[in-house]
């Protein structure tokens, strides 16, 4: 299911991002006269964003998909053309936009575990019960409308359906007010008990117990595998556009034996490259996503359902929010921010984050820009002197 939200994601949604990646940070036309030497350099980018990114998972650290690539094409910009090859103020931004996502899921997720916290735990065991019954179905309506918001706004185009903003607005608040009826009538879980949350539990990095509060967090299960989905949707249609946009010029370069300028009609992106990115997040996600997983759902706080659809929730909407501005951000960033965002909000201090796992992500993350930068480079002058003879 996770692979196919990530499919749906890169599909439905990354073709701003992508663009953005193509178009934001190098400036190309420098580059017209030898078209080959950029798309080596681009390539060079995805293979040593490749490596590192198997490296980190193998060691079980969420690093950043984008900081690698935008690593990678840094340094080839600057050390091919120098600093006038590099689009200052777009980078900037993009920088600004990774301390900004991480800061933003750690306060939404303070925010949305505060709301839980106070519409439905504070009540006590029994308490906690039956309010879980009254509170989330409106939960599951408000889970919804950011799912579907984001789909008809910004997914439904890229399959020429074009709605004003009225219109999604409007369709996105008829499908909230259907899962919320579904929730009441008992068509859709909403607090009453269920086999799934032991089960679903029992393949997760959560904590169920067996009180009447335990009753309640298991009420979430089903919400925390919707937002699970959701968050692998925001994944693909953010993180997995970066390689893409990388793409697109060596495709670009490949077509046409040259950089396509202003005068050029800009062509779509080609579908087949689109569904190829899907596919292969897809494959990873099933071969080595576990690993990392491992990390994030149980070495930096504990987490319950209310704490994890809390998390997930946060930073599929944070994520989502700037796919849907196509700025390439950290989907890893966003959710460790989000996830350390909620031991703050359970215990009012950060005595429940585990500081070493932190210490050791916040390093991996420091040392991906210069990584890539470095990797790109000596894979790039390898292939320079394989392939490119002239000049």
């Amino acid at each position: 299911m996770g692979a196919v939200a990530e499919f749906l994601g890169v599909v439905l949604m990354g073709g701003g991002v992508a663009r953005a990646v193509k178009e934001g940070f190098v400036v190309l036309d420098l580059y017209a006269d030898t078209p080959i030497f950029l798309s080596l350099g681009m390539f060079a980018t995805l293979a040593a964003a490749a490596l590192w990114l198997l490296v980190s998972t193998y060691a079980q650290l969420p690093v950043s998909t984008t900081h690698s690539v935008v690593g990678g094409l840094v340094g080839f910009a600057l050390l091919t053309k120098g600093s006038i090859a590099l689009k200052a103020g777009f980078f900037s931004n993009v920088a600004l936009s990774w301390v900004l996502s991480p800061a933003l899921g750690a306060a939404a997720s303070f925010a949305i575990l505060k709301i839980i916290n106070s519409l439905i735990f504070d009540a006590g065991d029994r308490g906690a019960t039956l309010r879980a019954r009254r509170y989330l179905p409106p939960i599951n309506a408000a889970t919804a409308w950011i799912m579907a918001l984001f789909i008809a706004y910004k997914g439904l185009p890229n399959l020429g359906y074009y709605l004003s903003s009225a219109q999604a607005l409007g369709a996105s608040a008829l499908i909230a007010a259907a899962v919320w009826a579904l929730s009441l009538i008992g068509v859709l879980p909403a607090g009453r008990g269920n086999g799934l949350g032991k089960t679903v539990s029992a393949s997760l990095p959560i904590t169920l117990d067996g009180s009447a509060h335990g009753a309640a967090e298991n009420a979430f299960v089903p919400l925390l595998v919707v937002t699970a989905l959701l968050v692998a949707f925001a994944h693909g249609s953010n993180d997995v556009s970066n390689g893409v946009g990388c793409l697109l010029v060596m495709r670009e370069v490949a077509e046409h034996g040259r950089l396509l300028t202003a005068a050029d009609v800009s062509p779509p992106i080609p579908s087949w490259i689109m569904v190829m990115g899907g596919l292969s997040i897809s494959a990873g996600l099933l071969a080595l996503g576990a690993r990392v997983m491992a990390t994030m759902g149980s070495r930096i706080t504990k987490l319950t359902p209310s704490r994890g659809f809390a998390a997930q929730l946060a930073t599929s909407t944070t994520v989502l929010l700037a796919t849907a501005l196509n700025m390439p951000v950290s989907s890893t960033h966003t959710m460790v921010g989000a996830v350390t965002g909620l031991a703050l909000a359970s215990r009012g201090s950060a005595a429940d984050i585990n500081y070493g796992t932190i210490k050791k992500i916040v390093v991996s993350w420091v040392i991906t820009l210069p990584i890539g930068a470095v990797t790109t480079l000596v894979i790039f002058y390898l292939l320079k002197a394989l392939f490119y003879t002239s000049g």
